[in-house]
């Protein structure tokens, strides 16, 4: 299919989605969106219709949708056209005359002051194996729209900033896509848009775009968009509240408030049978910065989330050495048929690929950051190479940073913690014996790993653990704490 065509690529086979996406902005406060459906968003359903949501200048919000014909958006076409005219573009402006059943009208004419914009030939996933692909292009990435909105028997005169996407693919959003963030903020001079995505193999997209009146800047290097992996490890996102930094890959960056109260559109744990998904749309005012120079932008943000049905899970032993964590794990992976992730066999690998003899040696030249980020990534390599549909159990824990981008890489995993206690003389002894030293060189070796994980903050995880329990007798009392518990969640 030809990528930067805006007209409809309706076909009859499952997974197949597309829609448009307008976003109006006036400097009185008014804040639109208006969407067209070819299908729903996840492809299951094949009835057009057309959704808009409002924020209005005293902040309330509005929702307001209604059918359009089947088969009445024009297809394989340069420009998008709807039969009954709601709809009407041209090379040079796109007209809108839509008329709600709820009353409310909106018509106007948007003029385009740039052309479609491609980035990555639009792609945003492909598997050139299956010859399944996602596509978003920018159809306007800077435009103004002339004409009036009538909504609750009022009248008002609109001249909004406009920014319109099209996304359309032959592969279901809910087999790529895990969780991404959207956000476009303009004003009278200026439009920003950022796209991060993260899909269900883990790997980030990013996209940014920037139109000014003098031209268009745009990238898909990676963007600094924290609250991504925040949104992803929150059991309730729709009550995420905090100010947002975000930072562009080429240059700038913007700030905004995401609140509660400015919900704009909320569609919360929808059940599904193969998944479960959320979808949230803020307003917000942002201020942008670039070259030194900023200026306040209106907008909207939305984060959407997708979990599909996953019994696979992953359990980490947390504690300190000689807590007995490694000869637990080879006992849960053994009882529930889990792939055991060694982490001394993962750190080591890299360290001797690196050059060294010693891990310890890598972990002097390179610190404990980069250390713990490496193997933790190596470690969600082996996690995800594994045909193990049951999961994986890791035996060791290197602190929030490792269960950062555990929770952020791994978001349809269920990640379950244990902390693993016991007390230091028992440490102690099972140091000898393992090194098969005197008790001051095991008391060296254990301040040596004791100090390396504390600096790593250890305790901060083990404070936080699903589970905590005492190995201070024998491996068979403290397993059969951990099935007990395994058993209770369900986890058999």
């Amino acid at each position: 299919m030809e990528r930067i065509i805006n007209g409809s690529h309706r076909n009859r086979n499952e997974g197949y989605y597309e829609w448009w996406y307008f976003h109006l902005l006036t400097d009185d406060g008014i804040t639109a969106n208006i969407v067209l459906h070819e299908t729903d968003i996840f492809g299951h359903s094949k009835n057009p219709y057309i959704s808009m949501s409002v924020c209005l200048p005293d902040n309330s919000h509005q929702y307001h949708r209604m059918k359009i014909a089947n088969g009445s958006i024009a297809k394989n076409t340069l420009y998008l056209q709807i039969d009954d005219g709601s709809i009407v573009e041209t090379e040079k402006s796109t007209d809108l005359s839509l008329s709600f059943p709820s009353g409310v009208i909106l018509k106007g004419s948007i003029l385009k002051l740039f052309q479609p914009l491609s980035i990555e030939n639009g792609v945003l996933y492909e598997d050139k194996g299956k010859g399944k692909s996602s596509f978003w292009v920018i159809q306007i990435p800077y435009g103004i729209l002339k004409g009036a909105l009538t909504i609750d028997g009022k009248s008002y005169k609109v001249e909004a900033v406009v920014y319109q996407d099209h996304q359309w693919g032959n592969v279901p959003i809910q087999d790529f896509v895990s969780d991404w963030v959207w956000g476009n903020f303009g004003n009278q001079s200026c439009t920003v848009t950022f796209f991060e995505i993260l899909t269900q193999e883990g790997v980030r997209v990013s996209r940014f775009a920037r139109a000014t009146k003098k031209g268009i800047d745009f990238s898909s290097g990676r963007n600094k968009v924290y609250y991504l992996d925040t949104l992803i490890k929150s059991d309730k996102p729709y009550i995420f509240e905090d100010d947002i930094n975000v930072e562009f890959s080429l240059n700038g960056k913007i700030k905004f408030a995401i609140k509660p109260a400015n919900l704009l559109r909320s569609r919360i744990d929808e059940d599904y049978r193969e998944f479960r998904a959320t979808y949230l749309r803020w307003t917000s005012i942002a201020n942008h910065t670039l070259n030194e120079l900023s200026c306040d932008m209106r907008g909207i943000t939305e984060y959407f989330r997708i979990r599909k049905q996953n019994n696979q899970i992953l359990i980490v032993l947390v504690g300190f050495s000689c807590t007995g964590k490694s000869t637990i794990a080879k006992k849960l992976a053994d009882l529930y048929k889990l792939e055991l992730i060694d982490q001394y066999n993962v750190y080591h690998s890299i360290a001797v690929s690196k050059g060294y003899k010693r891990s310890r040696d890598w972990l002097k030249d390179v610190g404990n950051t980069i250390f713990v980020e490496e193997t933790v990534r190596e470690t969600i390599k082996r996690f995800r190479s594994v045909d193990n549909k049951m999961g994986a159990v890791i035996d060791a824990s290197y602190g929030p940073l490792m269960h950062s981008v555990l929770y952020s890489e791994l978001p349809y995993t269920r990640i379950i913690t244990i902390s693993v206690l016991t007390n230091r003389n028992l440490r102690l002894q099972r140091m000898m014996i393992r090194m098969s030293v005197s008790s001051r060189e095991a008391m060296k070796e254990l301040t040596f790993r004791d100090n390396f994980l504390k600096a790593v903050r250890i305790k901060a995880i083990m404070s936080k653990c699903n589970l905590e329990i005492f190995n201070d007798s024998d491996i068979v009392s403290a397993v059969k704490q951990i099935t007990q518990w395994l058993t209770k969640e369900n986890i058999r």
